[in-house]
């Protein structure tokens, strides 16, 4: 991954500052979470959650992995490009090691934990938080809520997503 040493492209925003306190209220209201002691508490360390991740050192992120916005070549050596740019975003690599490994199962997950290395701790419970906040706001804002949003609501209403902010502003 390429470190981006002369800040950012001006164009791209971190998708981890794309949302504030006003509209994690909005989303809290739409979910019914506001009065979760987990919602309160990434409500009330927001600012603080996201200039830590902020310090992480930044590169260019992809948050669209899938087959479907791939392509490989046929012959060696393998070369492999990504067509759809819809969700390039700034943000710690920790969220491309995230994305990556997402999609992968089995010998590939392997290889690529082979190949890159585990960020830290911090970064991947930061990511985690803010990934969870911010998928949550996303998704407050359809018409019907994905399924996917299930397991985020349960780490909010039992405790998880609070318990990861302690441990993160603990360190």
């Amino acid at each position: 991954m390429v470190m981006l040493a002369a800040g950012a492209p001006p164009f791209l925003e971190r998708w981890a500052e794309s949302f504030d306190r006003t509209e994690l209220a909005a989303a809290g209201t739409t979910l019914g979470l506001n009065e979760e002691p987990s919602w309160r508490a990434a409500s009330d360390h927001l600012p603080t959650l996201q200039a830590r991740f902020r310090l992480l050192p930044e590169t260019v992120t992809y948050d669209d992995f899938a087959l479907e916005n791939l392509a490989v070549s046929r012959t060696e050596p393998r070369r492999a490009i990504v067509f759809d740019y819809g969700e390039v975003s700034i943000g710690p690599a920790v969220t491309d090691w995230r994305n990556a490994r997402w999609s992968l199962e089995a010998a590939a997950l392997r290889g690529f934990d082979a190949g890159f290395d585990r960020p830290s701790a911090e970064a991947i419970a930061l990511d985690q938080i803010l990934t969870t906040l911010f998928s949550l706001v996303a998704a407050s804002r359809r018409p019907r809520l994905p399924s996917w949003t299930a397991p985020l609501i349960n780490d909010v209403r039992f405790g998880k997503l609070a318990a990861d902010i302690a441990v993160v502003l603990d360190t």
